[in-house]
């Protein structure tokens, strides 16, 4: 799922093309090059703006499910992407009462699931998970597991939790890509401006006047 693409205004394309005129195989790069640092910025802020609505406090657990492909000089195009893989109930706020159940709370606008029976287990891939047990059929959790096998019609199925997908909460919360894409536009343009003072070794209160004029705001 592309949620964030980069785009650059022809304004900025113009600046670039006639400042670099003398210099044309470092035009590409100069594009891009802004374009991944405006894609990074993207990507940060989507980072901040899923934990501002969610439980989720590990920001390396959010950018694991989120994939730049970036941009080179031979093709200029770059976007953000994010996977639809579940995420454990354990990344999200969540308590375990022995006895008792788990609960889970990942979105901090919206009210907390309870799981009468719900435990803290090992599964197949040797992760720890939350757990809840569904009666009536078979079960396998991991040798770990604080569980133990029931034999005939009680035997359990043991089924993990999981919080929303990365995609669900992103899809659910519009915000998060309209601040996206301010922060990831405005640091391609600044990226854009110090690129091209870069190839002709040039400070920046040297720049042309238009240039302040790329870094305001549409």
């Amino acid at each position: 799922m592309a949620v964030l693409a980069i785009t650059i205004k022809s304004e900025s394309l113009d600046y670039v093309a006639n400042q670099l005129r003398d210099m044309p195989k470092k035009i590409p790069q100069a594009i891009a090059n802004a374009m991944n640092a405006g894609l990074r910025s993207g990507q940060s802020a989507i980072v901040r703006g899923v934990k501002k609505v969610v439980t989720i406090t590990d920001k390396d657990r959010i950018i694991k499910d989120t994939m730049i492909r970036k941009a080179t000089p031979s093709n200029l195009s770059a976007s953000v992407t994010i996977t639809g893989r579940p995420i454990g109930a354990l990344q999200f706020k969540h308590t375990v009462v022995k006895g008792a159940g788990a609960t889970l709370t990942a979105f901090k606008s919206q009210g907390t699931q309870i799981f009468p029976g719900g435990f803290k287990g090992i599964g197949a891939s040797n992760n720890a998970h939350l757990f809840m047990r569904i009666r009536g059929t078979s079960y396998h959790v991991g040798s770990r597991a604080h569980h133990k096998p029931n034999i005939g019609r009680n035997m359990e199925k043991i089924r993990p939790i999981y919080g929303p997908k990365l995609s669900t909460i992103y899809s659910r919360n519009p915000q998060i890509k309209m601040d996206a894409t301010a922060k990831s536009q405005k640091s391609l343009t600044n990226r854009l401006l110090s690129q091209v003072d870069r190839f002709l070794d040039r400070k920046k209160a040297d720049r042309p006047a238009i240039a302040d004029t790329l870094l305001e705001p549409e």
